[in-house]
């Protein structure tokens, strides 16, 4: 039987306690940013009353969407290489990162409830606002972080 070395770089004890608090200050800085998100501007979804009309016909079924437009939310570190990005992997706390045409490029970070992060649902708004906060911390811990977003 053959084992293969993993790419990962092992990491030291003290390079760990700093992913680690990292890591958690991200997580605070999600539910601070939470805390202080410009509420959603809800929606009302239904049917046009023409086929390509750009109004809601009353007399369909309408939903109300309190948290408006539906959507996704990352946090990108714009380089793979750096010992967090690895640490990242590692944990399984990131996943590569690929750029339309571009290949592999960094790490992406989708923050979620379940990783301790700020319950943003469906939100795309308060998505964008929380992640662009975690990016913005993560620059200033001197790594070359942005947020994305898309519509679910």
């Amino acid at each position: 039987m053959t084992t293969t070395k993993s790419k990962i770089k092992k990491t030291s004890p003290k390079n760990e306690a700093n992913y680690l608090r990292i890591w958690k200050e991200m997580q605070r800085i999600s539910h601070v940013a939470l805390a202080n998100a410009t509420p959603p501007t809800p929606m009302i979804v239904g049917s046009p009353s023409t086929p390509l009309g750009n109004d809601v016909d009353p007399t369909k079924k309408m939903w109300y969407v309190s948290d408006g437009v539906c959507g996704f939310g990352w946090v990108v570190l714009g380089s793979g290489r750096t010992g967090f990005a690895q640490w990242l992997l590692k944990n399984k706390y990131g996943s590569k990162h690929y750029q339309w045409g571009g290949g592999y490029k960094g790490v992406s970070i989708w923050p979620s409830a379940r990783d301790g992060f700020a319950e943003t649902r469906q939100s795309l708004q308060l998505k964008e606002q929380v992640c662009s906060e975690i990016a913005k911390y993560l620059r200033s811990e001197g790594f070359d972080a942005w947020s994305e977003s898309r519509i679910d």
